[in-house]
């Protein structure tokens, strides 16, 4: 009995064979993780990928850092740099 609802069709076959990938991409990844925060090879400063340092959680402690400057009579400077534009030129074949 086939659990694609339309028999054949490659998108059915590509969905199943998704689950064991992502399975084992699930246990790879965590090792690594693991094997990164065992060895300390992660910086401080590393937000994104790692549970309990989002990219929001990098933002607040940013904006907490520059208000911290400004209120003793610092200066803040930054540079945004928009990446996205550049991964749109980027040939995918």
């Amino acid at each position: 009995m086939s659990v694609c609802p339309l028999p054949g069709l490659l998108i059915c076959q590509l969905v199943l064979a998704s689950v064991p990938y992502k399975v084992m991409e699930s246990l790879i990844r965590s090792r690594i993780v693991d094997h990164i925060k065992k060895k300390n090879l992660l910086s401080p400063k590393q937000y994104g990928f790692i549970s309990g340092r989002s990219t929001a959680t990098q933002l607040l402690k940013v904006l907490d850092m520059w208000t911290e400057i400004m209120d003793i009579g610092g200066q803040v400077d930054t540079v945004f740099m928009d990446f996205m534009k550049a991964f749109d030129m980027v040939p995918h074949r």
